[in-house]
């Protein structure tokens, strides 16, 4: 993940010291994580002063708690409320293609965390395989693969509805 703002890569650097420190493994859920490429309408101009203001805050938070521990055996787990277990994902009909701007440069197809995308043919994806996640969006040097389609339209339309209203995070440390 590439870091735009300098005071968000400052934190994340911070926490990843602190972590390094006291030899904690699994550092890497507490990154933030930039809008979907699934409805980049949402979620747009996050994280901003705000969110770097409550991710400081968090940094501060978790390096008092880690500091005050003796190792990583003496922290307690952290559970955040809500029923368990959480809500299981489906398969999600919705796949990226790619279009007449690719080029064929493979990189969608070497990235792809699940290999979806056949190394013959960059511009297909296979349906059993992709979780669209949207990493061969993001990645895509032409900017070639995208979601489309009818279904998509739709899902988009009530997605982007239900979720444009910003959000602050729950934070649990």
């Amino acid at each position: 993940m590439r870091l735009r703002q300098p005071g968000l890569r400052r934190c994340v650097a911070r926490t990843d010291r602190c972590c390094r420190r006291k030899r904690i493994q699994g550092r890497r859920r507490c990154r933030v994580r930039r809008a979907t490429p699934i409805f980049p309408q949402v979620g747009t101009n996050r994280p901003d002063e705000e969110d770097i203001r409550r991710i400081a805050a968090f940094v501060r938070q978790f390096r008092r708690k880690i500091d005050s521990a003796a190792d990583s055996a003496s922290l307690q787990e952290v559970v955040p409320p809500g029923g368990r277990p959480y809500k299981t994902p489906g398969k999600v009909p919705l796949r990226p293609t790619g279009g007449r701007k690719c080029t064929g440069c493979g990189v969608c197809v070497e990235r792809c965390p699940v290999q979806a995308i056949p190394a013959g043919r960059p511009r297909q994806t296979d349906p059993q395989k992709c979780i669209a996640c949207g990493r061969c969006i993001v990645v895509c040097p032409a900017r070639a693969r995208r979601f489309g389609g009818l279904l998509y339209k739709i899902v988009r339309r009530k997605f982007v509805k239900a979720y444009s209203v910003r959000k602050e995070p729950d934070i649990y440390v």
